[in-house]
């Protein structure tokens, strides 16, 4: 019996054991995404913008307090 096993991050050591067939797959966080929207939210609040105007339209703003950003697809880089 296999039990797909499931990772996060893509760090190296997952990146091999999916080549070797040992681990099915694992998703990356968006470090750019991130930084972006630190970016966009410091400057914001440095302008006096509303601190979440002019995010990408991928993120969503959860509860009025958090940013929500999609995890990439590890594709086997």
């Amino acid at each position: 019996k296999v039990i797909p096993v499931f990772g996060v991050d893509a760090t190296d050591t997952a990146k091999e054991l999916i080549a070797s067939g040992r681990m099915v797959g694992t998703i990356k966080q968006d470090a750019v995404g991130m930084a972006d929207a630190i970016a966009t939210i410091s400057n914001n609040l440095l302008t006096g913008a509303d601190t979440f105007a002019n995010l990408n339209t991928n993120y969503e703003v959860v509860d009025g307090w958090k940013v929500a950003i999609p995890y990439a697809v590890y594709t086997g880089e």
